[in-house]
C-alpha cells in the first residue's frame, strides 16, 4: 500500500502496466490514483536517477522535430484533445492543475482553450520553450 503525498489516502491501482509505445523506452511501472484528491503516481515511483534514462535522444518534445505534422502527429492533436477534454471536466472552476514531464506543454495548452478559468502549471527536466 501506498499513501497519497497530498492527502495520506491509500492510493488505488489506475493501470496495471506503463508500456512506452513511442520510444520503446524500458520501463515497467504501474500507475496508481488517490480516490481523495485525484493525484496520479508511478508505483515504483521514478527516482531522480531513473528519469534521464526514460527520454531517448529521439524524444520528440526535445528535438527539432517535434514540430513535424505527420498522420501520427495529427492523430497525437486529436488524442490530445480528446484527453483535454476529459481532464478539464474533473477539475473544479477555477481549480489548479499542474503537470509534471510537460514538454513544450501542448496538452496544459489544450486544456487552457477549452478551459481558460483554471490555474496551471507545467513543469520538466529541461526548458523546452513553454
Amino acid at each position: 500500500m501506498v499513501d497519497c503525498l497530498l492527502c495520506h489516502r491509500t492510493m488505488e491501482p489506475l493501470c496495471d502496466k506503463v508500456k512506452d509505445w513511442e520510444y520503446g523506452v524500458e520501463w515497467n511501472s504501474a500507475l496508481i490514483m488517490c480516490p481523495g484528491c485525484g493525484l496520479v503516481s508511478h508505483n515504483p515511483p521514478i527516482t531522480a536517477a531513473q528519469i534521464l534514462s526514460l527520454y531517448p535522444d529521439n524524444y520528440l518534445a526535445h528535438s527539432g522535430a517535434a514540430s513535424y505534422r505527420s498522420i501520427y502527429g495529427r492523430l497525437k492533436d486529436i488524442l490530445a484533445r480528446r484527453t483535454a477534454r476529459h481532464i478539464a471536466a474533473s477539475v473544479p472552476i477555477g481549480g489548479r492543475l499542474m503537470e509534471i514531464g510537460c514538454g513544450k506543454g501542448h496538452l496544459l495548452k489544450t486544456i487552457a482553450s477549452v478551459r481558460p478559468d483554471i490555474h496551471m502549471l507545467g513543469v520538466d527536466i529541461e526548458q523546452v520553450e513553454i
